[in-house]
């Protein structure tokens, strides 16, 4: 079972849309209303994560709430996922359109350290729920992205 986790402060017009799709492509969704929580992202990613581990998750499927993606999108990625054990962590390029179907996996190079956007977007990633990586919650807006890319990789698993 999918579940995407959602933090939003403000439910942007784009959300709603967004709930709609990953209701139609059957995936479970946790929305945390972030108003008023102390502005540490990675803390609210962990905390989905359980969540989702709780319920019952295979996938996690971290999203902004600002995004729009295609019916089938999270579905497509999940399959490319458990064809390939050995990924940890996927996404879709940046720049490729959302065309769910015709998902496949592309092997991603090494992170490069300390550079503000690593190989995989922020706003749009997907990894398995046994994964045993957390996001590191001494980052609290920025870096740990590229921080959890490059925990996967130290735990043997690739992204893609």
């Amino acid at each position: 079972m999918i579940v995407a986790c959602i933090p939003t402060l403000y439910r942007p017009p784009t959300l709603q849309p967004l709930l709609d799709t990953l209701r139609d492509d059957g995936v479970a969704t946790i929305v945390l209303e972030t108003e008023g929580m102390e502005p540490r992202i990675y803390k609210w990613w962990n905390r989905m994560a359980d969540q989702a581990r709780a319920q019952g998750a295979t996938e996690i499927a971290i999203l902004n709430d600002d995004i729009k993606i295609a019916r089938g999108t999270l579905p497509a990625m999940a399959e490319a996922m458990r064809f390939d054990p050995a990924v940890g962590l996927v996404c879709p390029g940046i720049g490729t359109p959302y065309l769910a179907p015709d998902i496949g996996l592309d092997p991603v190079a090494t992170c490069v350290p300390k550079r503000m956007y690593c190989c995989f977007p922020g706003w749009n990633f997907m990894f398995p729920a046994e994964l045993p990586v957390r996001f590191d919650e001494g980052y609290h807006w920025y870096g740990g992205d590229d921080a959890f890319e490059n925990d996967v990789r130290l735990a043997g698993y690739r992204v893609a």
